[in-house]
Formats: structure tokens, C-alpha cells, sequence
């Protein structure tokens, strides 16, 4: 499943069970469900045919028409023409129903716009969602910025302030899963080529309350992030404040850190009352 439509498919999940007569018409074997199709979708490949469909998921092209139809009467998927699909109109509404519904994202919208406008710089919100960091909304500086990643794309967590500073304050069986499967990419960016090396540097990361990167996701680009945790001391995901290595004047990293840290403890704040 491509990362960055894992958020997708579990709203849909839950859209379904709400429903229970579409639900039951979603049951299928465990080696291809129509959700699972969906999941093919992403910006590198808005577009798929049914042959392609079927090579990608590698199940027979009669399946692949059969769960086509169900996701095209419940306006999940549409047809382009013969060939070719693309994910329906439904999918947006389910989208604008999640953004609307976030508590992430109202209690954090108006504290960036007064970020946004007290430091002059990009403000950036970010959602884990399991083992995945999420780009939920930006709100954007005077100085025009490259930020590297936009709305529903999946964030970097080994590289860049906005993922290292999340997952020095995720779970221990989240990182336990996230070394398993990546332990090369975490060696290979400076966090640690062992378990107990991983661990030493999220430590050093966790100690302060934000962290400071350079270039590390937009060459051009120097960043602070803070982590934001609910009333359990959980993170949520994280604030985020970019700037241009150009315009950054000196002897103000202290300032837009403090500001920083009352924005976000003002969300967290928000998210609990």
C-alpha cells in the first residue's frame, strides 16, 4: 500500500462500517478487497487502467472489473474513458468530512495563522497517523519557500526537524517496528546504526522541547519544530517553522522557538477544553 493513502483508506474503512449493507458488499477474500484497490491511486499514478490495476495487485483482471463496479456506484472511482480511472468524487467529500472533523486541525488552524503572522515564516502542521507523519496544512510566510512536502503527503521521519522531533516522542513498539523495517535508512541518516544507538539519539532529541534543522528536506530551507502531545503526553504530530536560509536574520533562532512553544502549547491546550 503506498504510505500516503494508508489516512484514505481507513476513512473509507470507516465511512463503510456506518455503513452495513455497502460494508457487507465490501467483503472479499483477504488477498484483494476493493479498498485495497484504492490504494493503488497516488500522485505519481492518478491515473490506472484495469490491466494495470491487475498487474499492480496480481489478481485476475475479472476481479479487478467485478470490485471496479461496486467502487464506481458508490462514486469512489470514476471512469475516464474505457481504459482508465481515476479515484471519484466521493473521495473529496470524504476528505472535506475529515479536515472539518479534525480536532488536530481546529484547534491548531487559528494558533498558526498568529504563528504565521508573528514570525513572518511559513507554519507548517503535521498528524502521525500510526508509523506515518502526514502534512494536514500550511500556512504560509511573507518570504516565498519550496517546503517540500504539500497537503496528504507523507512527511520524512528520519530526516528534517517536523520528523525527528515526532519520533523522539512516539511509542517504544512503534520505533521497535520502525528500526525493524528500516534500520539501514536510520544508519544511513546519522540516527544511529544500532537499537541502543537509535534510542540514544531520540533521547537527545526529546530532551529539549524543539529542534532545529538546515537543509535537511529543502536544501535552501532552515527549520524548527515542536512536538504536540495530547492530555496523555502522546504525540500528535508536530508545528513546524520554515524559513529561508537567505532571509534568516541572526540571533533570532531563541525568539521564534519561544513563540513556538507557546503556539503549540496553546494547541494543546485547545484540543482538551
Amino acid at each position: 500500500m503506498a504510505p500516503g493513502n494508508r489516512s484514505l483508506v481507513q476513512l473509507i474503512k470507516k465511512w463503510l462500517q456506518s455503513n452495513p449493507q455497502t460494508f457487507l458488499s465490501f467483503q472479499m477474500s483477504r488477498k484483494f478487497r476493493p479498498l485495497d484497490l484504492l490504494s493503488l491511486f497516488s500522485i505519481k499514478r492518478p491515473f490506472l487502467s484495469a490491466d494495470e490495476i491487475a498487474e499492480l495487485s496480481h489478481v485476475p483482471i475479472s476481479t479487478v472489473y467485478r470490485q471496479m463496479k461496486t467502487l464506481r456506484e458508490l462514486g469512489m472511482i470514476e471512469a475516464l474513458d474505457r481504459e482508465r480511472y481515476r479515484l471519484g468524487g466521493a473521495v473529496s467529500v470524504l476528505d472535506r468530512i475529515a479536515r472539518e472533523a479534525d480536532p488536530l486541525l481546529k484547534a491548531a488552524r487559528p494558533v498558526m495563522v498568529r504563528l504565521c503572522k508573528k514570525t513572518k515564516h511559513t507554519v507548517t502542521l503535521t498528524r502521525l497517523f500510526k508509523t506515518d507523519l502526514i502534512s494536514v496544512s500550511q500556512e504560509l510566510g511573507r518570504a516565498p519557500i519550496r517546503v517540500g512536502y504539500e497537503r496528504g503527503e507523507i512527511v520524512p521521519l528520519f530526516y528534517g526537524c517536523t520528523g525527528k522531533i515526532t519520533l523522539a516522542h512516539m511509542e517504544w513498539r512503534a520505533l521497535k517496528t520502525l528500526f525493524k523495517g528500516n534500520a539501514q535508512q536510520i544508519s544511513a541518516a546519522g540516527l544511529g546504526a544500532d537499537w541502543k544507538a537509535f534510542l540514544s539519539t531520540l533521547r537527545d532529541f526529546r530532551s529539549a522541547p524543539y529542534l532545529w534543522t538546515e537543509g535537511e528536506i529543502t536544501p535552501e530551507n532552515v527549520a524548527v519544530a515542536s512536538p504536540i502531545l495530547d492530555e496523555a503526553g502522546r504525540v500528535m504530530g508536530a508545528l513546524t517553522v520554515i524559513m529561508p536560509k537567505s532571509n534568516r536574520p541572526s540571533g533570532i533562532d531563541d525568539k521564534i522557538a519561544i513563540e513556538l512553544q507557546a503556539a503549540v502549547e496553546e494547541v494543546s491546550k485547545n484540543l482538551v477544553v
